[in-house]
């Protein structure tokens, strides 16, 4: 899967849906990585592997936000899940004894960014089209 690229707007597109989506229990991103099992079958961390895959991230602020998640306690190794892996380091298991194959930029300043030019996207259009339309009348009604 890291290695899968799809279409980026799409993917972070369903990705915002699917934290918007969440209880309101496990709203805040630290939570949503906090609650992060590894399963392809938990929403929490379909959305967290396929962030951290699509923005090239890793954890809240980087890597090292793994070291005290739950998930990292429990498989007993020190290892982070595989779509922290940068995907130049073919060889990357997660190791983080191998900071260097991994992303170091967290996925917080990513999605504020991603937000960020999406509103603005959306502000753009909007206003756009609402010129459009008042163009479009008075080019109607003068005529």
């Amino acid at each position: 899967m890291c290695g899968q690229r799809g279409n980026p707007l799409k993917t972070t597109l369903q990705l915002m849906s699917q934290l918007l989506w969440l209880d309101t229990e496990t709203a805040s991103l630290g939570e949503v990585f906090q609650n992060y099992t590894g399963s392809s079958r938990d929403i929490n961390s379909r959305a967290v592997d396929a962030t951290q895959e699509e923005l090239q991230c890793c954890g809240v602020s980087n890597y090292t936000d793994w070291l005290g998640a739950s998930w990292l306690n429990q498989t007993g190794e020190n290892l982070v899940p595989r779509s922290c892996c940068n995907t130049t380091f073919p060889s990357c298991d997660g190791n983080v004894d191998e900071p260097w194959k991994l992303y170091h930029q967290g996925c917080q300043g990513k999605l504020e960014m991603t937000f960020q030019f999406i509103l603005r996207f959306i502000m753009w259009g909007s206003l756009l089209g609402f010129l459009t339309e008042v163009c479009a009348k008075y080019f109607n009604n003068s005529f």
